[in-house]
């Protein structure tokens, strides 16, 4: 499945309008968002013990630390991209 705010295409897959509509099971999440998203993406993950692999960049200092808080993580540095890529492995317990 997939979300989109703004449901843009033709999808051969289910797309909901946001993480809260969601109601399948699935193995991981995949962003390639924007940072505007973070937040619920983020509190969705980690509330469904969801792993996460975040492909967005230009995150704000706040948001990294957030998402350092909410996961446990390696970086990718990626030529071409001026920011570290969090490949997040399994939310952490809070």
């Amino acid at each position: 499945c997939g979300v989109d705010a703004y449901d843009c295409g033709d999808y051969n897959f289910t797309v909901y309008k946001s993480f809260s509509e969601i109601t399948e099971k699935y193995d991981a999440i995949i962003d390639f968002s924007n940072p505007a998203v973070l937040d619920t993406m983020l509190d969705y993950a980690v509330t469904n013990a969801v792993p996460a692999v975040i492909c967005t960049t230009c995150f704000s200092e706040e948001q990294i630390a957030e998402i350092k808080a909410s996961f446990i993580f390696e970086n990718i540095n990626n030529i071409g991209v001026n920011n570290k890529l969090p490949i997040v492995n399994e939310p952490k317990n809070t």
